[in-house]
């Protein structure tokens, strides 16, 4: 019988009155931005912004040139430590770290580039999407970083995927410290979730299946700020000879890191760019013909969202590039196009619906630097400001202490009945309950009962589909995932 290794979380309990750190705390993380900018001909350097709670001011620091998948690392105090382009990632005084130099970046991919601070450490981790060929074939990869200017001290461009899309994006666990990385299978409806969790271990991806299938590898990932609600988009059909675009949206579940409640909804152009206000309350949309879009996502109903739709911008010449959130309260838009875009857009009241959101094209000039169409991409979660966002649920408040094994689970793919074997440091004793979810989250009716070193578990009513499920201890959560085939 053939068995199949799949990776598990291991989350120790706290008492229920602690409550999650919240990550909006560590807003100063995202207060420099370098910014991605054309390549030659065009000769100017690339532009770095500094912001306060009143706006930004603009640099020409001499910094590095890059196009889209910027990212750039900030201490917890707002002071810039590196940024990451095509080329390797730089300090402040454009110099190479040197625990970097090895390091993989496509730099025509969208959001090509996270470094995310390891928890309570001074090291950082760098995702990236690259590609060893042809564009269509994306890599999901990560390197430990020292950007504290000494020789690396960790792995190099270790693989957690292949053939994914040009995006990813990243929002912290519910324990407000661990954080979630994810991005998209190509050809499959294949979301990918790494938890970067407190020890700095980078976990083995989570494997969810849920929405539709996705073709082409140019579009965006965003979550919103309070990590419930994930958006993602593509242009597939419409260069494949298609007549729509793909935009769904999710509900996250951050203790987890799994996905429910798909809406797909209807577009007809090419979604480029996302990003949501910071209370979650609308999604902003932005697409290669030019168009500028506000949804309402209050009311989690496909028809009710797509009829909330407002037409903020139309700019044909001007396609729209990244979005990002920033510490002014602002939405920042990249205005591709053209290697000499100058300026970026604005929305400035994003909370707000309707045109009282208030966008303005070309709102903040770039100081004689120019922008094709790459804003850095940070964590959502900063700007989180829901003070009840970031305690973790009462039912399973969460320690920051959390560490991935292998679950042994099978057969894989099953008819709804499997074997769990017990991991080796449990007795069966400790197994106090068990949960499954459907790949919409919704409870499922099992029966199961423990054997000297194993789970025997059986679906009631079996229906062929991607489950995850949580064997629970009286101090620990295990969370593992099966297919159905009937």
């Amino acid at each position: 019988m053939k068995k199949h290794l799949l990776p598990f979380v291991l989350l120790t309990a706290l008492s229920l009155a602690v409550r999650g750190q919240n990550p909006a705390d560590e807003i100063l993380r995202t207060k420099v931005w370098n910014i991605g900018r054309g390549s030659a001909p065009f000769v100017k350097d690339a532009p770095r912004l500094t912001f306060e709670t009143t706006g930004p001011t603009v640099e020409n620091a001499s910094c590095r040139i890059g196009v889209e998948g910027t990212s750039t690392a900030n201490s917890i105090n707002g002071e810039l430590l590196a940024y990451g382009i095509r080329d390797g990632v730089f300090d402040r005084f454009n110099d190479t770290i040197p625990s970097s130099q090895d390091i993989e970046i496509n730099s025509s991919a969208v959001q090509a580039f996270l470094m995310l601070p390891k928890p309570d450490q001074n090291e950082f981790v760098g995702y990236t999407i690259t590609t060893d060929g042809p564009v269509t074939s994306l890599q999901w990869k990560y390197s430990e970083l020292n950007l504290s200017g000494s020789p690396s001290v960790g792995s190099a461009n270790i693989e957690l995927a292949n053939d994914v899309l040009e995006s990813m994006a990243s929002v912290h666990h519910c324990n407000g410290k661990e954080l979630w990385v994810v991005t998209h299978g190509i050809d499959n409806a294949s979301f990918y979730f790494s938890l970067l969790d407190s020890l700095g271990n980078v976990n083995e991806p989570i494997i969810q299946s849920i929405g539709s299938v996705f073709r082409m590898v140019q579009g965006s990932i965003k979550f919103s700020a309070d990590g419930k609600k994930l958006a993602i988009c593509s242009g597939q059909e419409i260069f494949q000879g298609g007549e729509r675009a793909l935009l769904e949206v999710f509900h996250f579940d951050k203790e987890t890191g799994i996905l429910a409640n798909p809406i797909s909804l209807s577009t007809f152009d090419f979604v480029y760019s996302l990003c949501f206000s910071r209370d979650g309350r609308f999604l902003y949309t932005g697409t290669l013909n030019g168009e500028l879009s506000q949804y309402s996502v209050e009311i989690w109903d496909s028809t009710a969202i797509e009829n909330s739709r407002v037409l903020l911008a139309q700019n044909p010449v001007k396609p729209f590039g990244t979005m990002q959130n920033a510490l002014d309260g602002k939405i920042y838009i990249a205005q591709g196009g053209s290697p000499q875009n100058d300026s970026l857009g604005i929305i400035h009241q994003p909370s707000v619906g309707g045109l009282g959101c208030n966008y303005q094209h070309s709102a903040f000039y770039l100081g004689g630097t120019f922008c094709e169409g790459g804003l850095p991409n940070f964590p959502e979660s900063y700007f989180n400001i829901d003070e009840e966002a970031y305690p973790c649920r009462p039912s399973s408040i969460l320690s920051p202490v959390s560490y991935r094994k292998e679950l042994t689970i099978y057969p894989v793919p099953s008819i709804g009945n499997m074997t769990i074997e017990i991991p080796t440091e449990l007795s069966p004793s400790d197994i106090a309950s068990m949960e499954i979810f459907d790949a919409l989250g919704r409870a499922i009716e099992t029966s199961w009962f423990i054997t000297l070193n194993s789970v025997k578990l059986e679906c009631i009513e079996p229906r062929a589909g991607h489950y995850f499920g949580f064997l629970i201890t009286n101090s620990q959560r295990y969370s593992f995932s099966f297919t159905i085939n009937l």
